[in-house]
């Protein structure tokens, strides 16, 4: 048992992956909104591009300071 290796105190992803995972979700959410927009609200296509981007810059901006937070471990 002295040649196995400790396991680590906390298990944690790169930020690299978390930060392209968050990118990644935001701009699901943003292109599910724009063509949301686009069907429900009877948008043209340049409309609902705007809506989504909207969407996607939104989300971003609200879910990268509580990624961070998490990151950091909650105001630790």
């Amino acid at each position: 048992m002295d040649s196995t290796q400790n396991t680590l105190a906390r298990q944690t992803a790169s930020r690299a992956i978390l930060i392209t995972l968050l990118i990644l979700g935001c701009g699901d959410l943003g292109f599910a909104a724009g063509v949301f927009a686009g069907v429900v609200g009877h948008l043209s296509v340049y409309d609902a591009t705007g809506v989504g981007a909207g969407a996607f810059a939104t989300t971003l901006a609200l879910a990268l300071p509580i990624a961070i937070y998490i990151v950091k471990g909650g105001g630790d």
